[in-house]
């Protein structure tokens, strides 16, 4: 495990936060970096690896203002879908 997450990781991350939420750069910087070190500090797996746009827009929706409206509308609506199909999977397997 790392001292410090990877500048490169910090980097790419903290472009994804400013490309959907209204943040400062300083603030954008400082969540990337708690991030990007948890995920270093997740395990063996590779942090790089991670689908990032998606894991920020869970991570940080509802706590940041969103820059588009649409797009947050069509992260919830596409989340809640995933969850129902998830739901309904469950479900059908619990009888089976």
């Amino acid at each position: 495990m790392n001292e410090s997450p990877s500048p490169e990781l910090v980097a790419q991350v903290r472009e994804i936060i400013v490309a959907t939420f209204d943040v400062s750069a300083q603030d954008a910087q400082e969540q990337a970096y708690g991030l990007a070190a948890l995920a270093e500090g997740w395990g063996d797996g590779d942090a790089q690896q991670l689908d990032w746009v998606y894991t920020v827009k869970k991570r940080l929706g509802a706590t940041l203002r969103w820059r588009s409206d649409k797009e947050r509308a069509a992260f919830s609506s596409e989340r809640d879908l995933i969850v129902s199909a998830y739901e309904r999977y469950i479900q059908q397997n619990k009888r089976a």
